[in-house]
């Protein structure tokens, strides 16, 4: 698919193997990264992407300087932040609008909280924000705040970003939106509380009948993120 990935990051190794899965689909993915002291720079050279140090004192002239000097190999770009993930529903709609260009030259896109798995029910709307865009047609301003000024018609998508940070402590068997289906299973189709509650329900039964030498079956639990490459868990590495 002819688009770029731009993944804002710092010290993000619990977030960014999940987000650099959800677009494996694009062969131009570039990390900005802001001073990371984890193995965040390592799990991006391990799945290809390109990396940059950001340049600037704030945020917007942090992403000014990469929209101007970063060599992006397509002229749209999608924006992401590392605990976000590509929707299948946002991945085939970008495909879909390669074939259906308007009059547009940015396009703002929902941004769908999740926890556990679940949409958050809290009465609070989505977020909508400008992701996807014509890199030369968008510029930043307003220090830290980032405010996007678009030169051009603006368009909305239908499809979410979805938005599940690692660093909540929280399982995520599946990152669902409503219509489109899930990104990826991270747990191995389990839930890690039922797996928990069979743990003890086989222990509890095995101590009860006085089998002691009889081995209860544990239940395995997934890593939090999704499958890595090696098959080794980002939190678990040893950066140099």
């Amino acid at each position: 698919m002819s688009v770029s990935i731009l993944i804002l990051t710092k010290s993000e190794e619990k977030s960014l193997p999940r987000c650099l899965d959800s677009v494996r689909w694009s062969d131009d993915v570039h990390v900005l990264d802001s001073s990371s002291s984890d193995c965040t720079l390592e799990i991006a050279a391990e799945y290809g992407a390109k990396v940059t140090r950001q340049v600037g004192d704030d945020r917007a002239a942090q992403l000014n300087a990469a929209l101007d000097h970063v060599p992006f190999k397509y002229p749209w770009l999608l924006l992401l932040e590392a605990d976000e993930q590509v929707t299948k529903g946002l991945e085939a709609e970008l495909a879909l609008m390669a074939f259906h260009l308007g009059p547009q030259v940015a396009y703002r896109v929902r941004r769908r909280r999740f926890v556990g798995g679940q949409l958050l029910k809290n009465g609070k709307r989505d977020s909508t924000e400008l992701r996807y865009f014509s890199w030369d047609s968008v510029r930043y301003e307003g220090g830290d705040q980032a405010v996007a000024v678009v030169d051009g018609l603006v368009g909305e998508l239908e499809a979410p970003i979805g938005h599940d940070p690692a660093d909540q402590g929280i399982a995520r068997p599946h990152l669902q939106d409503e219509s489109h289906g899930s990104i990826r299973p991270s747990l191995q189709g389990r839930n890690p509380g039922r797996c928990l509650l069979d743990f003890a329900r086989t222990l509890f039964q095995g101590l009860a009948r006085g089998n002691k030498g009889q081995t209860a079956f544990v239940p395995k639990l997934g890593a939090f993120g999704a499958s890595h490459p090696g098959g080794q868990s980002p939190a678990k590495r040893l950066c140099l």
